[in-house]
């Protein structure tokens, strides 16, 4: 049986480490910036862990394509900040340890559900 990325990296604890520097990383920037103010950070991290996760490897158990579209809808992602976010994730992946092939991974899992967040 093939390890999931998630499990290989060591689960929930580096996943969180992974969603806290992209936060540290996307609130530097005032066009990412934007995406989060009005939104509750707690709330936020738990989705963004998940999405980290289910790129990882380890999808939710109810997860539903339709439900991370219709979650990003009202927040009309574009998709240059998706590229960007994509891009910030990966390299707080890198400081995490995540090597350049699984990081590629992962990269190649997101842009695959680029059209599920992205609606401007």
């Amino acid at each position: 049986m093939n390890q999931s990325l998630f499990d290989k990296y060591g689960g929930v604890p580096v996943v969180t480490g992974i969603v806290r520097d992209f936060y540290k990383r996307a609130l530097r920037r005032p066009n990412l910036r934007r995406y989060f103010m009005t939104m509750d950070r707690k709330q936020l991290s738990i989705h963004h862990a998940a999405l980290v996760a289910l790129a990882m490897g380890k999808p939710p158990p109810n997860y539903d394509p339709q439900t991370l579209h219709e979650a990003h809808l009202s927040v009309a992602v574009t998709g240059t900040s998706f590229d960007l976010m994509v891009t910030l994730l990966v390299e707080a992946m890198a400081s995490a340890g995540v090597s350049l092939h699984d990081r590629a991974e992962v990269r190649r899992r997101l842009v695959a559900v680029r059209s599920e967040i992205v609606s401007r």
